[in-house]
Parts: C-alpha cells; structure tokens; sequence
C-alpha cells in the first residue's frame, strides 16, 4: 500500500484555490462505462465511421475524432452526447458523497481558499447530484462548457481564471493520472487519490506531487 507522499512542489505562493475533479474524487457513481463505450461506437458506426482504431481510447477523444471525420459533425455530435449522457443521468440517482468531501470543502471555505470542480461529466449530471448531496464550490466547469477537456490545461486555466487565482497559487486533486497531467500543463501542483479499486502504481505514468487515498488528508498538506 502506497504512503502519502510529501510535498514536492509546493505553490510559490500561498494557496488561493484548489480545483477538484468530480466523479471519483468528490462522488462516486456506479456509471457504466463499459456501456457507454459501447453505446457510442454504436453511433459512431451508424455515422459510416470505422471507429477500431480508436475504439481503446478515452470517450471524449473518440468523439472528437468522429466529429472531424464524420459527413454530419454537428447532427453526430449531438447524437454521441445525448448516448453518453443518458448511460450518465441514468447512473446519478445512486452517486454517493466520497468520505469527507463535503467537509474539506467547508474548511477550504473557512481559510478562504477558493474551490472550483472542472469534470468531463456533463453539467446536466453534475447539477442533478448536487442537488442531492451539496458541495461548496465558485466555480464548476463541466464538458458542456468548455472546447477543450482534461488532460487538456485550458479546461483548469479558464477555471482558474474564473476564480481569480494563478496556476501557481493552486493545486488540482483528482483520482485520474488526466488530472495529473492537466495539473502540471497548467503549471499547478498535483495531488493524486489513491482509489481502493486501483493499482498501486496506477499513477505511475503521471506522478503527481502529493498521493493520498483519503480527502482528509489534505488538510494537514495544505494548512499553514
């Protein structure tokens, strides 16, 4: 069992915000993703697309690769994510608060550190779970808003930018090596969450700057 890495690149600056990663780091839910997959080479073929050269690829990616080829990109667009979200909206009634997130977020609030939660869920999911389990945050960037995803950096900088803070006054936390890489392109430090249903070495292709496997954790890194 991995131990709780120290710090290896601490903000230059005291930290002014913290962005987090939803599913998996704030909530679980049980969503099918092996359905989802499936669903979307579904439309990708009915499209006349070959999608088997991408098909082991992140969702998000096979969509934009379909999007570029496909003879119809906004009427296949459209149809990708009206397939992902409703194996996604299906699956949120029973998303779970992950132990302790409601109240780190609260502290965070209290040392006026700002919280923002960039996911490639979409806004529609995210917004029904957080109606039922509220989380404090300023901002929230899901897919639906922005061009660019994790691991891409712009999805976290126009975050950042909304809440007024500096990649390096901030930290990214999430339980994906995406989150990790997104975090260090932004030029931010990276905390890692350990889920119990992961490899030890799970992070190993993007270490981040600080492994946890519990939230709570982060008050002590983060405290003065």
């Amino acid at each position: 069992m991995p131990e709780t890495k120290p710090w290896s690149a601490r903000p230059e600056r005291r930290i002014a915000a913290v962005l987090f990663d939803f599913d998996g780091t704030l909530v679980d839910s049980p969503i099918d993703f092996v359905r989802m997959r499936e669903d979307l080479l579904r439309v990708t073929r009915e499209a006349g697309l070959d999608p088997a050269d991408v098909a082991q690829q992140d969702l998000l990616s096979i969509v934009a690769w379909a999007t570029e080829r496909a003879p119809e990109p906004g009427g296949f667009a459209a149809a990708a994510e009206a397939a992902l979200m409703a194996v996604e909206l299906e699956c949120s009634h029973a998303a779970e608060e992950v132990r302790g997130a409601s109240e780190l977020l609260a502290w965070l609030d209290q040392q006026n550190i700002r919280v923002g939660i960039v996911t490639r869920n979409c806004r529609a999911v995210v917004e029904r779970v957080l109606e039922r389990i509220p989380l404090a945050h300023a901002v929230l960037l899901t897919r639906s808003e922005v061009t660019r995803v994790k691991p891409d950096p712009d999805h976290l900088l126009r975050a950042l930018a909304q809440l007024g803070a500096e990649p390096a006054e901030a930290v990214m936390v999430g339980d994906h090596w995406m989150d990790v890489q997104a975090g260090r392109a932004a030029g931010m430090a990276t905390v890692g969450i350990l889920a119990p249903v992961r490899p030890a070495d799970f992070f190993a292709r993007e270490p981040p700057d600080l492994l946890i496997r519990e939230l709570r954790e982060l008050v002590a890194w983060i405290s003065p």
